[in-house]
């Protein structure tokens, strides 16, 4: 619990840090562009259906058959909207640089038009104006947060080069006005303005939930590795039981049972402390005076934990016993640990093909082999 709050104090903390800064970021951000003047294309329908050969039927523009030049026209269903946050007002709009619409790679053959949907003061009042064959200019029109007007245009185009709109003109506090289409914008802007929304402490609350909600899920995953790793250790103990009964009786189920909750590396330690009486003692009288130094006041260093846990479980299992304040090794447990730990290996060497890594394994045995070799 004292190693958990060390690591995850910090990271919470510096998560909310973290969110603070963003906010004040977005704010900042929010603060350059208050005003949102957007040109979205709803949508493009085309006047004739070319897929369908239908040889009887002639379409013609300007004395000129579409189907014989491969053009056709399609249907342009365009809003402008503001979607900031401030009112667009009559004095934002540069009269020198009017907010327009260009086709790149098309024709605009007819004057556009406005469709009334509900608000008769921007239908009354934008004016649109055809300037040449490729641009469309817009009166300059109050538009409050959230309003929006829509038109029609219609534009002569090459089926095999599919026409691209952009905007000029220049309105304040905006660098560009920018053209979207349905299909990229959705509910985008929407989203994130909800996420950007809130103070200071509503983010970092949410930092912390967005934290500790990817904390649960590695949590259940490292629970559910655990049990896997746990199972299969359980075989390997079976396994050995199964060839070494004599020194699996020696050993006894307790260390089997420590094997399959903690992992190999317990065996490791133990192994790396039975070479000689003389090493085993020396860790031991390490051990007692760093431990009796706790009880004077200072903290016990955490390198000590791992192997004052083998000590213990040596002790517990009978492979090392105490007498006189002295450790000493049970000879014939020092050999069947070994020969255990020696199964282990092969074991192990043998799940992961000789001995390679968890991740090699993996793609050897669960990859197709089309991917495999690029792996």
């Amino acid at each position: 619990m004292k190693r958990l709050f060390k690591v995850y104090i910090p990271v919470i903390l510096a998560l909310t840090g973290i969110a603070i800064k963003a906010k004040q970021m977005a704010d900042v951000y929010a603060a350059e562009k208050k005003n949102g003047l957007e040109i979205l294309t709803l949508g493009k329908v085309d006047v004739v259906d070319f897929n369908r050969d239908l040889k009887e039927l002639n379409v013609s523009y300007d004395n000129t058959d579409l189907k014989t030049t491969n053009q056709n026209i399609g249907i342009y269903t365009i809003r402008v909207a503001n979607n900031g946050t401030e009112h667009i007002r009559l004095e934002d709009y540069d009269p020198d640089a009017p907010i327009g619409l260009r086709v790149l790679s098309g024709k605009i053959v007819d004057d556009p038009r406005i469709i009334f949907e509900g608000n008769r003061y921007l239908f009354q009042s934008v004016k649109l104006k055809k300037q040449g064959e490729d641009s469309i200019t817009m009166s300059s029109v109050i538009l409050d947060p959230g309003e929006f007007f829509t038109m029609k245009v219609l534009v002569l185009y090459n089926i095999f080069n599919e026409p691209e709109l952009t905007a000029f003109g220049k309105v304040a506090g905006q660098k560009e006005v920018p053209v979207m289409y349905a299909a990229d914008s959705g509910n985008a802007t929407v989203f994130w303005k909800e996420v950007l929304d809130g103070e200071p402490l509503i983010w970092a609350a949410r930092i912390v939930a967005l934290f500790i909600a990817i904390t649960f899920a590695v949590w259940i995953v490292f629970i559910l590795v655990s049990i896997w790793w746990k199972v299969k250790r359980k075989r390997i103990v079976n396994g050995f039981k199964r060839s070494n009964g004599k020194d699996a009786a020696l050993l006894g189920n307790g260390l089997f049972g420590s094997f399959i909750i903690n992992g190999p590396k317990v065996l490791r330690d133990m192994h790396r402390m039975i070479a000689s009486d003389l090493i085993l003692h020396g860790i031991y009288v390490a051990l007692k005076q760093a431990y009796k130094n706790t009880e004077e006041g200072e903290e016990i260093i955490e390198d000590y934990e791992r192997p004052s846990h083998a000590i213990d479980c040596m002790l517990l299992y009978k492979i090392a016993t105490e007498t006189n304040g002295r450790l000493s090794i049970n000879k014939q447990k020092k050999q069947a640990l070994a020969r255990f730990r020696s199964y282990v290996r092969k074991q192990r060497a043998h799940r992961y093909k000789n001995g390679s890594r968890p991740m090699d394994y993996l793609i050897q045995n669960f990859t197709p082999p089309f991917l495999r070799k690029l792996l």
